[in-house]
This record gives C-alpha cells, sequence and structure tokens, in this order.
C-alpha cells in the first residue's frame, strides 16, 4: 500500500472526544485551571486550521468490583542490560501504575537486585548476561514468557550487544500478541526493515527523531522537517503504528490516519520519559484495548501527565518518574 494512495486525515487528539469510536471524552470534572488558561493548541483537519481546548481525557477500561490480577492482564517486558537498568524500571513502574494484573520482566543477574527493590510488584525472569552486558535469552524461554503475556514490550534500555539484537529477531519472531518496540528493539531492526513487515501481532513502534532517522536512512534533520509524512509513509508501507515522539507526537496507524498530540512540556525531554510512555502502553495493550485506541489513550495521557507534573514541580526539575507519580492526580 502506497502514501500516494491513503487520504491524509490528521486529526488533533484534543479534539478526539468528536470522532466515533475514539478513546476520549469530555470530562469537564477533571480540567485543570491552569490548563484552561494555557494558549489553544492549533489542529489540522481536512485542510483547515482550529483552535480546540485542552479538555479530553481519554476512556480506561473499566475496572469491575470482582476482577482480579488475570482481568487486567499480564505484560512481559523485554528490556534492560548491564548498566542501563533504570530503562526498564521506569517502564515496569508506568505499566503497574497503569493498572495492569502483571509484569513479567526478563532482568539479567547484574540487574536483579536493583530491580526487585526497585520494582517488587514485578515478576522476574532472571537470565544470564554476555560479556557485551546483554541478556542472555533462550527460544524457549522466551516462548515460555510469551505463552501467558497479553503483550509484550520490547527494548528499553536493552543494549546493542549481539545477544540482544538476537533476542529482539526472536521475539519478533515469535510474538502473536500486541508489541511494543522502542528505543534498542528499533534500533536492531534499523538494518532489516523486513522484520517488521513479518510480525504476526499488532505492532507499534515508538522512535525518537533519531531513530526514526536510522530507520528511514536519512538526517535528523529531514525527519524533523517533514514529520508527518515520514511517520505515515513507514506505518503504511509496513503496517505498523508508528509513534514519533517529540513536540506534538505524531500517531500514524497502518491506514494512513494521522493524530497529532497536543499534550506533553519541555520538562519530559529527559532521558527515561519515553520508557514510561512505552511501559504505559504495553499495559492498556495488556488489558485489552485495541492497539489503536491504546496508543493515543497512552500519548495522550503520558504528556497530560507531564504537563501536570511540570506545572506543580517546575519544568526544568521534572524527572520521568515524576511523570510517573502524577498519574494518580489524572487517572
Amino acid at each position: 500500500m502506497r502514501l500516494s494512495n491513503v487520504c491524509c486525515q490528521i486529526i488533533d487528539l484534543q479534539n478526539e472526544g468528536n470522532r466515533e469510536g475514539s478513546p476520549f471524552e469530555y470530562h469537564k470534572e477533571n480540567e485543570m485551571k491552569d490548563l484552561n488558561q494555557r494558549q489553544s493548541v492549533a489542529t489540522e483537519k481536512e485542510g483547515q486550521t482550529a483552535d480546540i481546548p485542552a479538555t479530553r481525557k481519554p476512556v480506561l477500561p473499566d475496572r469491575p468490583v470482582d476482577a482480579h490480577k488475570g482481568t487486567f492482564g499480564t505484560a512481559l517486558l523485554l528490556c534492560g542490560s548491564y548498566g542501563m537498568c533504570g530503562a526498564e524500571i521506569l517502564a515496569a513502574k508506568a505499566a503497574l501504575r497503569m493498572g495492569v494484573g502483571l509484569v513479567r520482566a526478563f532482568v539479567c543477574r547484574e540487574n536483579y537486585a536493583p530491580f526487585c527493590v526497585s520494582v517488587p510488584e514485578a515478576v522476574t525472569l532472571p537470565v544470564e548476561t554476555s560479556p557485551q552486558g546483554g541478556m542472555v535469552i533462550s527460544s524457549a524461554q522466551l516462548a515460555a514468557a510469551l505463552a501467558g503475556a497479553k503483550a509484550l514490550l520490547i527494548g528499553c534500555g536493552l543494549g546493542r550487544s549481539a545477544a540482544a539484537e538476537q533476542a529482539v529477531f526472536s521475539a519478533l519472531e515469535q510474538t502473536e500478541i500486541p508489541t511494543v518496540l522502542d528505543a534498542d528493539g528499533i534500533n536492531a531492526v534499523a538494518g532489516n526493515i523486513n522484520l517488521i513487515r513479518k510480525v504476526h501481532a499488532p505492532l507499534i513502534i515508538t522512535p525518537h527523531p533519531g531513530e526514526m532517522a536510522r530507520l528511514c536512512q536519512c538526517s535528523i534533520d529531514k525527519i524533523e522537517q517533514n514529520r508527518v509524512d515520514f511517520a505515515q509513509r513507514f506505518a503504511v508501507d509496513n503496517s505498523c503504528t508508528v509513534v514519533l515522539k517529540g513536540h506534538r507526537t505524531v500517531i500514524a496507524l497502518p491506514n494512513g490516519q494521522v493524530l497529532k498530540n497536543g499534550t506533553g512540556c519541555s520538562g519530559m525531554a529527559t532521558g527515561g520519559s519515553g520508557d514510561v510512555l512505552s511501559g504505559m502502553l504495553v499495559s492498556l495493550l495488556a488489558q485489552g484495548m485495541a492497539p489503536d485506541r491504546a496508543t493515543e489513550a497512552a500519548v495522550w495521557l503520558h504528556g497530560y501527565a507531564g504537563e501536570s507534573a511540570g506545572q506543580r514541580l517546575n519544568e526544568r526539575y521534572l524527572l520521568p518518574g515524576d511523570i510517573i507519580d502524577e498519574l494518580k492526580n489524572i487517572l
């Protein structure tokens, strides 16, 4: 399917309550006074520009009173490596705070103690570490873990070792559940895009501009000048969802539809913020939300939590962990 055959539809997530089938509805009681006073965000739709207020909030899966942890699914994390334990910790915490029933995480032995202390609620799957610091995961170990999972996250802090690359390839081959590919997971497939096309499950990739440039084999400047075009073309040509992070994050769906997010702040431009987003997203997928709706909701909430925390704490002071902490005030 070529881009020229796709009708480009751009929708701003601030106005999502007006779109049929959207996860967004109007929640006046949840508006923040200072957000109401900020400058309106422009949106492009059908060639027109309109100003709309920041008053939308996604509708999340129900929480039945008779629920148990199995009701809310299991998220499997293939993340982390020696020296980059923090990325997996942030992703796991974000997934749990978004309401998933269980997080199971592959953890290299060197990271076992800090991970368990930081996220005691997660179930760990300890594996050996390669000489380069990557996790060594057998095909059988991966298959067993996937069998009980509802959604998979690959890449946060995974590193770029040969062992990590092999784990990414094996996971993409085996997965049959909604999968989020982030960070070093994206870097692993940058030289072999065909791997993305062969995935037999809904796939969401979440690159920042540098990772998108590697995928498209062009400069970061070129990506930044044509964010919508690059995201849309890649999503359509590779039958995946693209979340191109940055100011006004672009979500491009496989059918050619493009969504532009309006939430977020400069305080989120810190290493680790993307790991939080990926954890939130895999959580919603594991809870059974459709991939497009889960993506829209996670991106909007991630930015909204960052805005809210930035206003409360100061944008310069903001850390990715503060975004997770702020979820209690906005969910």
